[in-house]
């Protein structure tokens, strides 16, 4: 089974969406390397692909599975995480088109897979009960 981790980053009601060199809207994310938690691979993988530091709420965690090429399973676990400095973004042009802040309240559309579109539904749903309840 392949492994990533990512970040669902928080800033303002805005949310961090990248659109990879494939096309496909989605959060900044990338393969566990050896050794590596969950958190860290999420971390080390967000200021890579756009720039950003983090502060991950390792309570809020989620995932989503999928089959990649040669039916390989896939699970990406997603940790809702807050901007912990500059806004700024600057992408990782080998792996990302391009990264912007988008609306919190807009990101369900822009997604690309349904997979994720349902993920995004309960990270938005928990988040609310956590930070806005």
């Amino acid at each position: 089974m392949e492994k990533a981790c990512g970040c669902i980053v928080i800033n303002n009601d805005k949310v961090l969406i990248e659109k990879q060199l494939s096309g496909f809207y989605g959060f900044p994310k990338g393969h566990v390397e050896a050794g590596e938690s969950e958190e860290e691979c999420a971390y080390r993988e967000t200021l890579e692909e756009v720039g950003v530091k983090v502060r991950i709420d390792s309570n809020l965690r989620f995932t989503i599975n999928y089959f990649v090429h040669n039916n390989v399973p896939k699970e990406v676990v997603y940790f809702i995480s807050f901007l912990d400095g500059d806004s700024d973004i600057c992408i990782q042009e080998e792996e990302v088109e391009s990264a912007c802040w988008v609306d919190i309240d807009k990101v369900y559309d822009i997604l690309t897979f349904d997979n994720l579109k349902k993920m995004w539904k309960s990270a938005y749903k928990k988040y609310l009960e956590v930070y806005n309840g």
